[in-house]
C-alpha cells in the first residue's frame, strides 16, 4: 500500500484519515483488520449457535465500532444491523440473513485490502 495513495473498494478513506490523521497508521489498522476480522461473521455466530446472544450482540458490536473506525461503510452498516436484530426481536431468520450478508461483505473488504497491500 505504501508510496500510492490509498484506494480500497468499500473504504471511506477521506473520512478514516479525519480520525487516524496518519496514513501509515491507517493501512496498518486495514491490514490488522483484515487479519482479525475476516471471520466476524463466525466469531457472532459461535456464541449465538450457543445460545449465548447477548455474547454475539457484543461482537457485533465491537465489529461495528473497528469497521466505524476505519470506515469499512458496509461491514459497518451490516454489523450495527445484526447487532439491532441480536439484541432486539430479531427473528432466526432475519438474523441469518444478516450473517450472510456480513459474511460477503467482510469476504469482499478482506480481499480489496490485502490486494491494496500487495501493491
Amino acid at each position: 500500500m505504501g508510496g500510492r495513495p490509498l484506494s480500497i473498494e468499500g473504504v471511506d478513506v477521506e473520512d478514516a484519515l479525519e480520525r487516524i490523521e496518519d496514513l501509515e497508521l491507517l493501512e496498518e489498522l486495514l491490514g490488522e483488520f483484515a487479519t482479525t476480522w475476516a471471520d466476524g461473521a463466525g466469531r457472532i455466530e459461535r456464541p449465538l449457535a450457543d445460545g449465548h446472544r447477548e455474547k454475539a450482540g457484543d461482537v457485533a458490536h465491537a465489529l461495528a465500532g473497528v469497521a466505524g473506525t476505519l470506515s469499512i461503510v458496509e461491514v459497518r452498516t451490516s454489523a450495527r444491523r445484526l447487532e439491532d436484530l441480536l439484541r432486539g426481536a430479531g427473528g432466526a431468520e432475519e438474523i441469518a440473513e444478516e450473517i450472510a450478508h456480513l459474511t460477503k461483505a467482510l469476504a469482499a473488504i478482506v480481499v480489496a485490502i490485502e490486494e491494496a497491500r500487495a501493491r
